[in-house]
């Protein structure tokens, strides 16, 4: 089970009054993940605390986090820092690199031949040395920060030996968090740049129980649907057939009753 689930298979077990298989086990599992990713893109937000790196417009010198209620800020990064400088030493027509938010990614001749992606490789100083790693491309380092800290960027080398800059926003300290249930901080309007990013965590520490009622239920009702005649089953786990439960799991936008639950943690009113 993920860390991030809205219920459990014990829970399933009680809403139904009996006890589950093994087989019914292992399949609860993958309903509760469908389920809970479901509530959350209904609600338009997670439930159980995680960290989040976000981009905000920081012109106000005041920004409202997306997700709350806060457990805590790490830092806000605003301008920009030199990071490292990457140089093209290929003899390709054309070559390029660009920053998303998951990767740096090195063309030649327009094709994507490497993609350094953030997730494996965390700091800027990881992603230095794996491209300097690479046939054709050198990179020397500037700053070492958080890989995801990296403006979204596309640079163009001209021709060979041509070198550019890609930067980071900077940290800094002047913030304060107005109030962590509603995820309001305030930052010096000197530094009140066109974009800030915030690292954070926010989230509950156990879902609320409504919450965890309405994701139990439904995982109960794609069990119940899923019971097939194993003979007849075009894609199953077991005695249970997924393509079943999906069927059922598609309405739960439809449901009254868990739109109004959910209201009441998508609403920024509310908090």
């Amino acid at each position: 089970m993920a860390a991030t689930d809205l219920t459990t298979s014990t829970l399933v077990a009680q809403h139904l009054q009996r006890s589950l298989t093994t087989a019914e086990t292992a399949y609860v599992g993958t309903l509760i993940e469908a389920v809970t990713a479901r509530i959350e893109t209904i609600a338009g937000r997670g439930f159980i605390a995680r960290d989040y790196v976000e981009w905000y417009d920081g012109g106000r010198g005041q920004l409202t986090l997306n997700n709350w209620p806060v457990v805590y800020v790490q830092e806000l990064r605003a301008g920009e820092c030199d990071a490292f400088t990457v140089k093209y030493v290929g003899s390709a027509a054309s070559a390029s690199a660009a920053v998303t938010d998951s990767s740096v990614i090195l063309f030649e001749d327009g094709q994507s031949n490497i993609t350094v992606d953030f997730a494996t490789y965390t700091t800027t100083n990881d992603i230095a040395t794996q491209i300097n790693a690479q046939t054709n491309w050198e990179c020397t380092q500037r700053e070492n920060a958080p890989a995801s800290t990296l403006y979204p960027s596309n640079v163009t080398f001209e021709r060979t030996n041509d070198q550019e800059t890609l930067e980071v926003s900077d940290a800094f300290g002047d913030w304060r968090v107005i109030d962590l249930k509603s995820g309001i901080v305030e930052f010096n309007p000197i530094k009140s740049f066109q974009r800030v990013q915030v690292r954070y965590n926010a989230g509950y520490s156990t879902a609320p129980a409504d919450v965890q009622q309405i994701a139990t239920e439904w995982t109960a009702r794609g069990l119940q649907a899923g019971r097939v005649d194993v003979t007849k089953a075009s894609e199953g786990l077991g005695d249970y057939n997924y393509s079943n439960a999906t069927q059922v799991l598609d309405k739960m936008s439809e449901d009254a009753n868990l739109r109004a639950v959910l209201a009441a943690y998508s609403d920024i009113l509310v908090r």
